[in-house]
């Protein structure tokens, strides 16, 4: 993956939630269990925001469906964040954010929640 995508992607994906009305926390959160692209609040919950940039060719509706094992690993890492930053208890989501990069200056967004 080109290092400059995966900046740029995160930077806009940065901004659309912060245009949504999200609060974001942090940006490359590393837990013992890896790292969190994006955490966010919206409203009262907290958000685990999983970025994937695409420079390919695939279709934009064939993003990537988590797998139950990587499902439990984000629970575990929002957990884990929750945790260290004090905000236990409250409610959290997983949401994902498909960016298709189609020039250099211009990409497609897709923006996914999965409640628990």
């Amino acid at each position: 993956m080109n290092g400059d995508y995966d900046a740029r992607g995160k930077k806009a994906a940065v901004a659309y939630l912060v245009r949504k009305g999200m609060t974001v926390l942090d940006v490359d959160y590393k837990t013992s269990n890896g790292k969190i692209a994006i955490v966010a609040i919206d409203g009262e919950e907290v958000v685990h925001v999983t970025v994937k940039i695409h420079v390919d060719r695939i279709p934009m509706d064939n993003f990537h469906i988590p797998t139950k094992k990587e499902d439990a690993l984000r629970e575990l890492q929002i957990k884990e964040y929750m945790k260290d930053c004090e905000l236990s208890g409250r409610p959290y989501r997983f949401d994902f954010i498909n960016i298709r990069v189609l020039t250099d200056d211009r990409a497609l967004l897709s923006h996914h929640t999965k409640r628990r």
